[in-house]
């Protein structure tokens, strides 16, 4: 969009938060490869917080909020064009990026259970996946966004959507009855792909938009 007009520190914030999401998708790996398998040897996994694995969670409370700036810039540079879908998507995101905040929050000092703690981020990984596929739709009939950030971010926002469907329905221990309906592979397929697209699809979308607001920084 050849007359937007990025504050620096909007765009500054917006590329530390994939920047950072991308960092946590390394303590994930690391936290897979080096602490899951030392608690296995021991006989059990452990509700312990163990440091990688903090790491990782800690870091979506930063990805969430610095985020919450390139959100509302997304709205001011789309309302004049598409206000209802714009304003719709606005809400959304600021409540899914605010609710993974929080759940982060109180999960990594352990004030609220690992159960708790799941179920709230799920929810609030899809409800930040509605408000991408949002978000690039409305950048995509506006032309606010290039291509290649609205399909990477549609694509993203699709495999945060699958989290909440297949967590609630199909995977988890803590799920309704209807899981029992619903086969072990496609909730392991439908939730492998929602959890590569919040650590990678994501964080490197966001880190996309941060290098485009650069682009336009005033």
């Amino acid at each position: 969009m050849k007359n937007m007009s990025v504050a620096p520190y909007v765009a500054w914030c917006t590329l530390l938060s994939g920047l950072i999401g991308l960092v946590g998708f390394i303590f994930l790996l690391l936290f897979y490869t080096i602490e899951v398998p030392a608690m296995l040897e021991q006989g059990q996994l452990t509700a312990d917080p163990q440091t990688f694995g903090t790491l990782n969670d800690a870091s979506y409370i930063f990805v969430a909020l610095f985020l919450l700036p390139g959100a509302l810039e997304l709205y001011r540079a789309t309302r004049s064009k598409a206000p209802a879908l714009s304003q719709f998507g606005l809400v959304l995101g600021v409540v899914g990026l605010l609710a993974m905040a929080v759940s982060q929050v109180l999960f990594v000092p352990r004030l609220i259970p690992t159960e708790q703690a799941a179920a709230l981020q799920t929810i609030s990984a899809g409800v930040v996946g509605v408000w991408l596929l949002l978000v690039c739709i409305t950048g995509r009939s506006t032309g606010t966004l290039p291509g290649g950030l609205v399909w990477l971010g549609i694509a993203s926002g699709v495999g945060m959507v699958l989290l909440p469907v297949t967590y609630f329905f199909a995977g988890t221990p803590q799920a309704s009855t209807l899981q029992a309906e619903m086969p072990g592979v496609p909730a392991i397929i439908g939730f492998g792909l929602g959890i590569l697209s919040q650590v990678i699809g994501w964080p490197v979308w966001t880190t996309g938009l941060g290098r485009f607001f650069m682009s336009h920084r005033y």
